[in-house]
């Protein structure tokens, strides 16, 4: 039973056991030797009895314990919210420097949140995903009919649907307009497992070719382009000519993520090509429970060798890969995200590192009080305790500022974000990531407030500070704000570098030669209707009668037709022959008309272009690269390219320049044009070059085009100047980040520096007046002001750099024509930390010049 005793002994408070533990061992020892006396069931009743007196009397030791804590603690958040008032300057600057580092976190981590946690708005969304096709390495599309061979063999995935995004002219209504259709087959309903609010889908009757020409209208279109009409279930509309029954109505939560789609139709509707070798698509599919991408990419990657064997021609080389649809959705935006976020936690810590200087310094000034304190009873570690909670009262205000900070960061954040970013949109202060902010202000408490209370844990000065005496920094404190400067700036030197080689990357891509003079061009599209314009001659003769139209236009000097303009997101490309040889050739393929050239100003390099009047022999232009590599030593007129899936033999007639494509960072890598009136199609894109501002002549045009066919939508009215713009306007605004951030972190470097040497002469007031009564030049002593700071800058900026210059090769696939230790954006950010730092030093130091000497020496 005596060890029962000691255990239970051990349920009372610490210090209550130190104190009074023994005593209350040796009287349960004698209370039990007096029990013994009594015979056995006499000691049994006193073991009982003591027993229930141990756990009476520690719970009611815990309760006092803890109330005395809970007091204790009160009392010591009564005095840091006292000391908020007493020094306002401190806590404001403190308050505001880690409101900046955690509104800053949370801002980022908002984004992040949005575009890459966020779950898609699908029941179970973590198992829908993209099948997309593999040809070397790369991804690719993938055929309608394999993905019909690999639905009907697959167990991985419980449904599987083509998906394609193509514009579908809307008529019959006061104006003709586009709406952006969605084909699919009925098991795309079963993906994403959303029933519509009004009607039905359509069933696997309209998967076959000539079935039931049914429409899905999403929320949104039913309220902005019907009216929300009741009676819309079974109304007849036309698109792209033909008559759809409208059967169903999604919900308005329902949003499919690619290219805003506005209504589902059937897949075989579509004007795209559905045999084998078009391999133009993705779909999209719902996985077995239990089953990873990964095996599901096992399976598939097996159809597509097996369907490689049985269609060796439309399928060789070619696999496929399964993918969460969120990944794909944001692979190109996933690294600058992970970047920024990083960044962001890095500012965080600098912010730390300033304040925990500032509050160092501010233990120092009160060391009479802390030590009067001290005298009066107050150990160390509660004195540790309330200087930590200073700087916690001052986080929960910087947390608190911080938040309101991040919503108007926020709101300005996704105004100036490019559209294009998914989920850009919805951005918001989430609930979600207030635990982060929550968080953050609990760490930058801890990690500013922990410095200077873990110093007084180890300082043994107190007691001496109490007499008044007015003394220096100790070697220790000395050491420790030292090593929070050295590090702040080596944060900042990380974080300028990456702003200097993310500028100086998209400083080189903005001045990329596109190829072309993007300059007062105006650009529109449209799709003609198949069963009306379903020959070729009728294609070419609408293009051709539009053009005429429009080229007499005022304010118009010339106009053309191009297949896929440069930077609409509009490509093709696929495998030719060459003349003498037996090996295929990639390129891009697009058609033009026979003003295409001049009016982008495409530079002609060898031969001609196209004519008015061509001949009917089927020729080409090809782009200088592509000529280059095709025919290194030889000229390439007159060579012939050979179309094998189409059975065309071309010959090349010229030779123009180069012209990127699809994104700036992307050259040409060869290109072949054929001409538009050989080669139509019912897809076109106008580009229209204009003697004033390209938007002024918008309608105008788009009458040009209804005189010809008043039924004939047009969309996608802009500038080239814009499209190009678009295509920057990612790395633009991941740029203005980065820049920010690095100059924030820059910036609270050096108020950390400033305030170091502010407080270093502030305490050596005395001693600089000894020097001045004993002769000391001003130049000396400012020179020894300016090295107590430079010092610590010069061995922070050789720190930063060095940890650049390893962080830097992870931005290597993030920059454009610019090294991860580009020696000049090194250069760089060592003098402007050199200058600012100067800076810094030097305001301290011109005052430090102006110290009276008698009332320096008259400071005690």
């Amino acid at each position: 039973m005596p060890s029962i005793f000691r255990l239970l002994v051990t349920l009372f408070p610490h210090a209550f056991r130190e104190r009074y533990g023994v005593e209350m061992l040796l009287a349960l020892v004698d209370r039990r030797r007096d029990a013994r006396r009594g015979g056995r069931w006499m000691l049994v009743k006193c073991d009982l009895g003591a027993a229930a007196d141990l756990l009476k009397s520690a719970a009611a030791e815990a309760v006092r314990s803890a109330r005395s804590a809970f007091m204790s603690i009160g009392q010591d958040v009564r005095f840091a919210i006292r000391m908020l008032w007493r020094r306002p300057a401190l806590s404001a600057f403190s308050a505001a420097t880690l409101a900046l580092g955690i509104g800053a976190v949370t801002a980022v981590w908002s984004i992040v949140y949005a575009v890459l946690l966020q779950p898609l708005p699908y029941p179970r969304s973590h198992e829908i995903v993209a099948l997309r096709g593999i040809v070397n390495g790369s991804t690719a599309g993938v055929s309608y009919r394999n993905i019909l061979d690999i639905r009907e063999r697959v167990t991985t995935m419980t449904a599987l649907s083509p998906f394609f995004a193509q514009s579908v002219n809307l008529t019959g209504v006061l104006e003709p307009d586009r709406l952006r259709g969605g084909f699919v087959t009925s098991e795309f309903f079963r993906v994403v497992d959303v029933q519509p609010v009004i009607g039905t889908t359509f069933g696997s009757d309209a998967d076959v070719a000539h079935g039931p020409r049914l429409a899905v209208l999403t929320y949104d279109t039913w309220r902005n382009r019907f009216g929300q009409r009741l009676d819309i279930i079974g109304l007849p509309v036309q698109l792209n000519n033909a008559t759809f029954s409208v059967a169903g109505v999604m919900p308005a939560s329902f949003d499919f993520p690619i290219d805003d789609v506005e209504v589902l139709l059937p897949f075989w509707t579509t004007t795209a090509g559905i045999d084998r070798a078009n391999h133009n698509y993705i779909a999209v599919g719902r996985l077995t429970p239990a089953v990873t991408p990964a095996q599901a990419t096992l399976e598939a990657a097996s159809i597509a060798a097996a369907l490689e064997r049985v269609y060796p021609e439309a399928n060789a080389g070619r696999s496929a890969r399964v993918e969460p649809l969120k990944d794909v959705l944001v692979e190109d935006t996933r690294y600058p995200l992970q970047l920024l976020s990083m960044m962001v936690i890095i500012m965080l810590v600098a912010a730390c590192a300033n304040v925990a200087g500032l509050h160092l310094g501010d233990v120092n000034r009160r060391r009479q009080e802390i030590g009067v304190r001290s005298a009066l009873g107050a150990g160390r570690l509660r004195i540790a305790r309330q200087l930590l909670m200073e700087c916690m009262a001052r986080a929960t205000i910087g947390a608190l500022l911080a938040i309101a900070a991040a919503k108007a960061a926020i709101a300005f954040l996704v105004s100036g974000a490019p559209v294009d970013v998914y989920g850009i949109q919805n951005v918001s202060l989430h609930p979600a990531i207030l635990p982060v902010a929550i968080v953050c202000g609990l760490f930058a408490g801890i990690a500013a407030g922990a410095p200077p209370a873990l110093h007084w844990i180890r300082s043994g000065e107190a007691g001496a500070s109490a007499s008044g005496e007015r003394t220096t920094n100790g070697p220790m404190s000395s050491r420790l704000r030292h090593a929070l400067v050295i590090g702040q700036v080596a944060l900042a030197g990380v974080l300028l570098v990456a702003a200097g080689l993310t500028t100086r990357s998209f400083a080189r891509l903005a001045s990329v030669d596109v190829g072309f003079d993007q300059q007062g061009l105006l650009t529109l599209e449209y799709r003609l209707p198949a069963n009306r314009y379903g020959s070729p001659e009728a294609q070419t003769r609408f293009h051709e009668r539009v053009l005429d139209r429009i080229r007499s236009l005022p304010g118009v000097t010339s106009a053309a037709g191009v297949r896929a303009l440069p930077f609409s997101g509009n490509a093709s490309s696929g495998d030719v022959r060459l003349s003498g040889s037996t090996a295929s050739m990639r390129a891009s393929f697009n058609a033009v008309s026979d003003d295409y050239f001049s009016t982008m100003r495409v530079p002609v390099i060898a031969g001609r272009v196209f004519e008015p009047t061509e001949a009917t022999d089927p020729i080409v232009v090809v782009s200088h690269t592509f000529a280059d590599h095709a025919w290194p030593a030889e000229s390439a007129l007159g060579k012939r390219v050979y179309f094998d899936g189409v059975g065309i033999t071309a010959t090349v007639v010229g030779v123009v320049g180069d012209v990127h494509h699809r994104d700036l960072a992307d050259a040409d890598s060869g290109t072949i044009y054929a001409f538009q009136a050989q080669n139509p199609a019912l897809f076109n894109t106008l580009a229209v070059r204009t003697t004033g501002p390209p938007m002024a002549l918008a309608d105008d045009v788009r009458r040009a085009v209804w005189s010809v066919d008043p039924d004939q939508p047009v969309w996608k009215i802009r500038t080239l100047e814009s499209l190009v713009d678009r295509s920057i306007a990612t790395r633009r605004f991941l740029l203005q980040l980065v820049a920010f951030f690095g100059i924030s972190a820059a910036a609270l470097a050096l108020l950390g520096l400033y305030a170091v040497v502010t407080a270093s002469v502030a305490q050596r007031t005395r001693e600089i007046g000894v020097r001045v009564v004993l002769g000391a030049a001003h130049g000396r002593i400012l020179g020894l002001v300016l090295w107590s700071g430079l010092r610590l800058a010069a061995v922070g900026i050789l720190l930063g750099l060095s940890l650049a210059l390893v962080a830097a090769n992870a931005m290597r696939s993030f920059l454009f024509e610019i090294s991860a230790r580009d020696p000049l954006t090194f250069g760089a950010t060592a003098v402007v930390l050199c200058a600012a730092a100067l800076i810094a030093c030097w305001i301290p130091a011109a005052r430090a010049l102006r110290v009276d000497p008698a009332n320096a020496l008259r400071q005690t």
